[in-house]
């Protein structure tokens, strides 16, 4: 007798932010609810325990790049790279402008490799 027991699948859609060219850390989190759909390669923080959207603002510090879309009004969880390559196309801030110089070194400082 032969039996398939699938109990679920996941199938993350849309493209990723890491690259393979030096593997990826990435954690899963917890995000602030209902502030919109979070394209691949956000930057992100850590604000009261909860994932944002860095915006370049005075003292926020960057956490990560989120690796996947995530819908934040359907979904509180998603994928992030902690440490790794991630594709520099793809990396925007809170308003969906590019990284300065400044920002991208500090990603380079806490391990996050822009190629």
């Amino acid at each position: 007798m032969v039996m398939d027991g699938v109990i679920g699948r996941f199938e993350a859609g849309g493209e990723r932010a890491h690259t393979t060219s030096h593997p990826p850390v990435i954690k899963a989190g917890k995000f602030k609810p209902n502030i919109g759909v979070l394209p691949a390669g956000q930057v992100l923080q850590r604000v009261a325990n909860l994932l944002e959207p860095f915006t370049g603002a005075e003292g926020e510090v960057m956490v990560g790049v989120l690796d996947a879309p995530l819908d934040t009004s359907t979904d509180e969880v998603g994928e992030y790279v902690v440490h790794g390559a991630v594709k520099d196309r793809l990396l925007t801030k809170d308003n969906g402008t590019a990284l300065d110089a400044a920002e991208l070194f500090k990603l380079y400082e806490i391990g996050i490799y822009p190629e």
